[in-house]
């Protein structure tokens, strides 16, 4: 479903929290909302707002803060106990868009404040990643979110809005945007690549061995997961071939979820590699296997973006000025498999 979003950054209470965030006031909001928006998800009536809230309700520069919707007003009824409901989430203004994930499993009260009774039997979040994370000003952890733009002649949409953005037609071809991309903890000092061609060498996959001296000069490399050797290893047999960013793409016997939730580091199986120093990514496996398809054609090129928020800025300039505020939600039913709690995995996965 999508709709429009009103009452996004027309008040100033949005701008104060952000500035809130920035300056350290203690002044500030800890959480602001957007007019309520009525859908119907089979029989039931539910409301999805947009919001801006900070942790525990705490100060912006302490708590950090987040723009997520707010899932206190999801009231849905959970089917089963083993179910797990996927909302992905697309929102858009202007030239912003930003993507938020979010798993949720059947809540069962018992052994909590009496507050919380009104949620037995809905379903509540267990693992989500909003559209923008700002963290507390004193954390050190990741402060960015990658995104990959690819280009390419092919104008097929027939891939699911959850992997991917309709694609759209620019002066430097047809262009999509991965959805689910995760990062690499080495990228935090880096910046973006230009549009470049993507290459992939089949006969050495999983870049288990050296690759011939140059063989990725001017490109971003494409390989896949496995192989024997980690996420480091594989960015740096790319970069010593010339390579100038790297993507990793699944394969059969990985979670896909990794993209959404996992941050890929130096070390692998007790051995740090050393810093690759070009961007990386993981994508999903249909991503992969699509852009491995696409430079068999006609041949790919993508751009690697490292954001800092920066899309945030855009969206907060493109709503200030009235542009429309647009939000696309796609409901996914997961079934669990018998014998396997939904809300076991969904912790394990948190």
């Amino acid at each position: 479903m999508h709709f429009d979003v009103t009452g996004c950054f027309r008040e100033a209470s949005w701008g104060g929290l952000v500035d809130g965030y920035k300056s350290g006031s203690t002044a500030a909001p800890s959480a602001v909302f957007a007019e309520p928006v009525e859908v119907q998800l089979g029989d039931h009536r539910t409301q999805l707002i947009l919001c801006m809230h900070t942790e525990g309700g705490g100060h912006p520069a302490r708590a950090g803060f987040c723009v997520n919707l707010d899932y206190d007003a999801l009231e849905l009824p959970a089917a089963e106990d083993n179910q797990l409901l996927h909302m992905c989430c697309s929102l858009r203004c202007g030239q912003a868009q930003a993507t938020s994930n979010c798993y949720l499993s059947k809540f069962d009260s018992t052994g909590f404040q009496p507050m919380y009774a009104r949620y037995n039997g809905l379903y509540r979040p267990r693992l989500m990643v909003p559209f923008w994370n700002f963290h507390p000003v004193h954390q050190e952890v990741p402060r960015h979110k990658p995104v990959l733009d690819v280009y390419s002649s092919s104008s097929s949409d027939e891939h699911s809005a959850v992997d991917r953005s309709p694609s759209a037609t620019t002066p430097s071809g047809r262009l999509w945007q991965c959805l689910s991309a995760a990062t690499a903890e080495w990228n935090e000092t880096l910046t973006s690549t230009e549009i470049l061609p993507l290459r992939f060498l089949p006969e050495n996959p999983f870049a288990s061995v050296p690759f011939p001296s140059g063989a990725f000069d001017g490109t971003i490399a494409l390989i896949r997961r496995g192989g024997g050797c980690g996420f480091a290893h594989k960015a740096c047999m790319a970069r010593d071939a010339g390579a100038l960013g790297c993507i990793i793409c699944n394969g059969e016997d990985h979670s896909d979820l990794d993209t959404q939730f996992l941050t890929m580091g130096l070390v692998f199986q007790g051995i740090e590699s050393p810093d690759p120093r070009i961007p990386t990514i993981l994508v999903t496996r249909s991503t992969g296997q699509e852009l491995e398809s696409g430079i068999a054609n006609a041949g790919v090129r993508v751009c690697i973006k490292i954001d800092r928020n920066e899309s945030f800025d855009t969206f907060r300039q493109s709503a200030e000025r009235g542009e429309a505020v647009h939000m696309a939600v796609v409901f996914e039913s997961v079934g669990v498999a018998e014998g396997i709690s939904a809300l076991e995995l969904c912790q394990f996965l948190a």
